[in-house]
């Protein structure tokens, strides 16, 4: 299984929300609804990928170790889920997180980067452990049912891919 990396641009869905103690929370990934062409992932002309409701459900009932990082860098860690400074959940918008950042050199600098507008939204990294591949109108889909445990929950990206996401500082 190879690990893999999704950057959604899925405007309002990935906006990433600081409360008055500099805490994060957002979406990580957003989960496909047929209403909202966004919430669909171009793999390659002709291809799509959509992640269905409950893909992350076991890894969070069973508090699978997921980790919250900036640019994906594992030496820039803002959460974990075994330290209890990252909470996931899942709704029927997609997979939700909520930070709870320290006083480290990459949380001062996350929190900074929020407030001056630098950080452009979310991304997750994950391995697939159960999909299936249909054919719609005339395109391959990949659904996404379930992803293993140890999958990054989210990475805050400055990346201009994320150039629809919004980022608001509610302090």
């Amino acid at each position: 299984m190879k690990t893999e990396r999704r950057y959604q641009p899925a405007g309002d869905a990935l906006e990433i929300r600081q409360d008055q103690n500099g805490n994060i929370s957002g979406y990580a990934a957003v989960f496909y609804n047929s209403e909202d062409r966004g919430s669909a992932f171009g793999l390659w002309d002709g291809a799509e990928e959509r992640i269905m409701p409950g893909a992350f459900s076991r890894a969070i009932s069973e508090k699978d170790d997921a980790r919250a990082l900036f640019n994906h860098e594992a030496d820039k860690l803002l959460g974990r889920v075994s330290a209890g400074t990252l909470q996931l959940s899942e709704d029927a918008r997609g997979l939700h997180y909520s930070i709870s950042l320290g006083n480290t050199t990459a949380a001062k600098d996350v929190r900074e980067m929020i407030n001056r507008g630098d950080l452009t939204g979310s991304s997750f990294s994950f391995k697939v452990t159960d999909e299936d591949w249909s054919e719609e109108d005339g395109k391959q889909v990949r659904n996404i049912k379930r992803v293993n445990e140890r999958f990054d929950a989210l990475a805050l990206k400055i990346d201009p891919e994320l150039a629809d996401s919004k980022l608001t500082d509610d302090s």
